[in-house]
């Protein structure tokens, strides 16, 4: 029977490796795919250079960018570089705030945004080259730098590579020397960096994420960008520099200290230096006052006031002439403080001795002081020592035999202190301090041993007092001989400086939002979309339901489902273009169909606003109006707009064929409807009821604390935070209502209840007569809006407000109320009704898309973000 068992153990575990590796191929090839095909935004330009020296040069350097003109050709030109982990999708605020008088030119840097993100040095020196071949290639002679955070380090080493194209230097949040970074040595901070960087590479790639954790804010690019970059030259580096330099930095910034811009001002004695408040993460909420500043330090430049270091007083020259001295460093403070706390008192649960070590060689270094560093360690010390007192009391030797206690506790050390103890008890506990090795068989024992709890409590009190602080003054008073001390213990460490960079991590994302309403519930939010299947992200819910997708294609030989519509391309499943579709089922179903128009693609300003103006006329048609992407799902790229104001914003840029059409006020639905080919009547398979989540005033609250404490908009508190950004500050009167959501779609904030009440044989009927007159179709999704519920049972009212061919979602999925079972049963059955009509309409004589002209399409119109302005 024990046989029988095991084998099927063995059976178990081998199932969920295969299962393991083929779910990880599957997301590799995703991945790869992503990277090979990217999806610019609208109004991106894209640049292709040779590979450098030392790099793979099978394929060419993707750079992309987006240029934003100045009202007249002769403006200067101002090239962005944004910070890591971001792009310049994220400069956007400061891109639109500068230009005008200026020439903008937003760049995604190699390895971010939709540039080549498989290079071979992320470091600021590499980066500063491929921007220097970029400039020239754009045959742009004289440029002025803005550079944000890390891109502030990829500007100074542009400015001091090629001074000639070099016209002044912004920096803006930027880092500096190596002093003033994080833990103020360069040994310290790459190992920390190499850690962060292996975590970060083994949970991106032994994950099978489908490219779900390639654009997080913690990603592979991000971490080798702050483990390739050596900021110890930037202090010669911007000693060299001659060009007038603006430097903006925030007091509040605790992501890079205050005292790095005002290191790089003195370093620069022709620079301004101006500071303004609020965190690193929120400086582009400042984007209007940066850019004024950035505005006005430019046209000085360009008429040739601006100081430059020949010109600058010799006081400040005489003051970038000193050496660097620890006087000029701030110890840490606030939450930067209280990190760097924390990592010292979590890593001595796994190195005591190198954690104080780490802890004098900060306090050497004037990052800390010395009562704060001794007091973490101490506390490390002593809470650690007592983990062990109770890992030892009440598990006890059970433990031994297990990973991880069995690598650092051995039978004959456990028998050794047994022994100590029978003969001497508090003289043990602080002889094991100074005998290697000793220290965590010793602790453990005498929890073992179930030693009087309260007496052990005060030996293990005594022992920590003694020992943390002398060991961190120890490290203090040598100073750079620590560092070799630290170098011993690596092969020991490795794994707490992982932990400590997992910490990190949880400090930054966990402990620190636990601080204030906003973070507490915005970590509430995230909690509750973990919960509901409705919040899931698609590759997650379809993660069981690959093989049996792979099953109906093996059955039906390929991917027939794209002949489930013939008169759509693919079926519906990708790239079809909205009009096209709407087109043919005007003529079909005439008025019952929302009026609308084509808007063709890169119309700009009044060449679209006065075709907008010419079909609301014609056709009668009052604001408000729905402007959204010909092709395009995920609700990305939708906008109500209410003004030909904001037409004329929606339109600022060049955008893609845009569809224009009526607003129908209402109730709106989603209705999924099929048809076999040889039936002469169709089915509904569901409908989802759209509700629109509005808030309601209490006349204390500001709206952006409506939105936090309401258990529905919490969920989505990023989007709802971001599209009502303008007015949080705002507080409703009690009992004003307040709309929130205007799209029917989740990802916007819209909630979806089933509604199969509201199936009719009237509603079949109706939809029957429409889709059995457009040729081709029979497998689809209509969004309705009608006036009433009985107005759509009895099949009359309703206005077609859209209509898709089969698509990846089914409809009623995202009901909160549904049991993940039962979702996968409906994608099942959504999926084999898909093959079933495709394999019927291929043996009448359609031809299916060949899985690789489906991979293709997909790429070509994959959905992508909003777009840059």
């Amino acid at each position: 029977m024990t046989s029988r068992v095991q084998s099927f153990n063995r059976r178990f575990r081998l199932r969920w490796l295969l299962f393991y590796v083929l779910a990880l191929a599957a997301s590799y090839g995703v991945r790869i795919w992503r990277d090979a095909v990217p999806t610019p935004l609208p109004e991106q330009q894209t640049l292709h250079l040779a590979r450098g020296n030392g790099e793979k040069a099978r394929r060419s350097l993707r750079m992309t960018y987006v240029d934003l003109p100045a009202t007249n050709s002769v403006a200067p030109v101002v090239l962005l570089l944004h910070d890591a982990p971001a792009s310049a999708y994220d400069m956007r605020k400061v891109a639109t705030a500068l230009q005008g008088p200026v020439r903008v030119i937003a760049l995604d840097l190699p390895g971010f945004g939709n540039s080549s993100r498989r290079i071979k040095d992320y470091g600021i020196e590499a980066q500063a080259a491929r921007v220097d071949r970029f400039l020239a290639e754009r045959s742009i002679e004289r440029v002025h730098l803005l550079g944000f955070g890390l891109g502030g380090g990829v500007a100074i080493e542009l400015a001091d590579r090629d001074p000639q194209r070099v016209a002044s230097l912004t920096l803006l949040a930027s880092v500096g020397t190596q002093e003033m970074d994080l833990l103020g040595t360069y040994t310290l901070n790459h190992i920390l960096h190499g850690i962060q960087l292996a975590g970060v590479w083994t949970m991106v790639n032994a994950v099978p994420h489908f490219g779900a954790l390639d654009h997080r804010m913690v990603n592979v690019p991000y971490a080798r960008s702050l483990y390739d970059t050596d900021l110890r030259p930037l202090r010669e580096t911007l000693m060299r520099i001659e060009v007038p330099a603006l430097v903006l930095h925030s007091e509040d910034d605790a992501l890079v200290a205050p005292a790095a811009a005002r290191e790089n001002n003195r370093l620069l004695p022709q620079s301004e230096l101006v500071m303004f408040s609020g965190p690193h993460h929120e400086t582009y909420q400042y984007s209007r006052e940066i850019a004024a500043n950035v505005l006005n330090f430019i046209s000085r430049v360009e008429e040739g006031i601006a100081t430059d270091r020949a010109h600058a007083t010799s006081e400040r020259r005489e003051l970038a002439a000193q050496p660097f001295g620890e006087v000029h460093r701030r110890p840490a403070s606030g939450i930067a403080l209280a990190i760097v706390l924390v990592l010292i008192c979590v890593g001595t649960l796994f190195s005591e001795d190198l954690a104080c070590i780490g802890a004098g060689v900060l306090v050497a270094h004037g990052l800390v002081k010395f009562p704060d560093a001794a007091t973490a360690a101490f506390i490390g010390i002593f809470g650690g020592d007592v983990l062990l007192y109770l890992a030892g009391r009440y598990i006890g030797r059970p433990l031994l035999s297990r990973v991880p206690f069995r690598w650092f506790v051995r039978e004959r050390a456990i028998q050794d202190s047994a022994e100590w103890f029978a003969r001497r008890g508090p003289i043990v506990i602080l002889a094991s301090r100074l005998v290697p090795g000793s220290r965590v068989p010793t602790y453990f024992t005498a929890g073992l041993l179930r030693q009087h709890f309260w007496k052990y409590l005060a030996y293990f009190f005594v022992a920590g007092a003694l020992w943390a602080p002398m060991l961190v003054w120890l490290a203090h008073t040598i100073g750079a001989q620590a560092l070799e001390m630290l170098r011993s213990y690596k092969a020991y460490t490795l794994g707490g400086l992982l932990a400590v960079a997992v910490l990190f991590w949880l400090v930054v994302e966990l402990l620190v939002p636990l601080c204030t309403l906003r973070g507490r519930r915005r970590l509430f939010g995230r909690w509750q979309r973990l919960r509901r299947i409705e919040f899931w992200p698609q590759w997650v819910v379809y993660l069981p339901m690959w093989p049996y997708i792979v099953r109906l294609a093996m059955r039906y030989g390929g991917a027939v489902f794209t002949a489930s519509n013939p008169s759509i391309p693919a079926g519906g499943f990708a790239g079809a273009a909205k009009s096209e579709i709407l087109k043919k089922l005007t003529v079909v179903a005439g008025s019952q169909v929302a009026r609308w128009k084509r808007i063709p693609a890169g119309l700009k300003g009044e060449e679209a606003i006065s075709q907008v103006e010419e079909f609301l006329q014609r056709e009668g048609v009052p604001y408000p109006i729905v402007l959204k992407p010909d092709i395009g799902r995920h609700g990305v790229g939708v906008v109500i707009a209410r003004t030909v104001h904001d037409v004329r914003r929606y339109f600022a840029v060049p955008r893609p064929v845009t569809l224009l059409q009526e607003y129908i006020s209402g109730r709106e639905y989603d209705v999924a409807y099929f048809r076999y080919p040889s039936d002469e009547r169709g089915q509904i398979s569901a409908i989802a009821e759209k509700k629109f989540p509005a808030l309601t005033g209490d006349g204390r609250r500001s709206l952006e604390k409506l939105i936090l404490r309401d258990p529905r908009t919490v969920c989505q508190a990023a989007w709802h935070l971001h599209r009502q950004r303008t007015r949080l500050s705002w507080v409703p009167a009690a009992g004003e209502r307040v709309e929130v959501v205007e799209i029917g779609n989740r990802e916007r904030g819209a909630i979806f209840r089933s509604a199969t009440r509201l199936i009719t044989p009237e509603l079949i009927q109706a939809l029957d007569e429409i889709v059995q007159g457009y040729a081709g179709l029979y497998l689809c999704r209509f969004e309705l809006r009608a006036p009433s519920e009985d107005a759509l049972r009895e099949g009359k009212g309703f206005k077609i407000i859209g209509l898709s061919g089969f698509t990846p979602e089914a409809t009623g999925l995202c009901d909160r109320r549904r049991a993940m079972p039962d979702a996968w049963r409906i994608l099942a059955r959504h999926w084999r009704i898909a093959f079933e009509i495709g394999a019927a309409n291929r043996d009448a004589g359609s031809e299916p898309m060949s899985l690789r002209d489906l991979f293709e399409t997909m790429a070509r119109h994959r959905p992508s973000q909003d777009a840059f302005l």
